[in-house]
């Protein structure tokens, strides 16, 4: 799988994954009183991602695996499960191999790659750490 050598997309990147979520404050200043709000409550609890998003892309996983589809998300859930995660921390590393996908496809400019994906979900490590 080739990544984006960019320094600034690899930080970028790192954020969104690796911080599990990771939420740019600054550029969404502004938009509607409301998020401004929102985002004043986060700064201030050092949210250290965004939880709509992240609820948004467990949501996404949940629905793969009440769809089986793709199959290897259920796959990857019994695996994890097998290795002694909890339910929740599996999901949560099944949500960060879509969020890379997701990162692929929007700042690559990629189309969403099924193998690709597939090799995220197989990269998934049994141990308490991420991806």
């Amino acid at each position: 799988m080739r990544m984006s050598s960019n320094p600034k997309h690899k930080r970028q990147r790192r954020h969104v994954i690796g911080g599990a979520w990771e939420m740019d404050r600054s550029r969404h200043k502004g938009k509607n009183a409301w998020q401004d709000e929102e985002n004043d409550r986060l700064v201030e609890e050092e949210t250290p991602y965004n939880p709509r998003l992240k609820q948004t892309i467990l949501e996404i996983v949940e629905n793969q695996l009440r769809a089986h589809d793709p199959p290897e998300v259920a796959q990857t859930l019994k695996r994890l499960l097998s290795a002694g995660h909890s339910r929740q921390q599996a999901v949560e590393k099944i949500g960060s191999a879509l969020t890379e996908e997701i990162w692929s496809m929007l700042h690559e400019k990629k189309p969403y790659d099924h193998e690709r994906y597939i090799g995220l979900l197989e990269q998934l490590k049994e141990d308490k750490g991420g991806l």
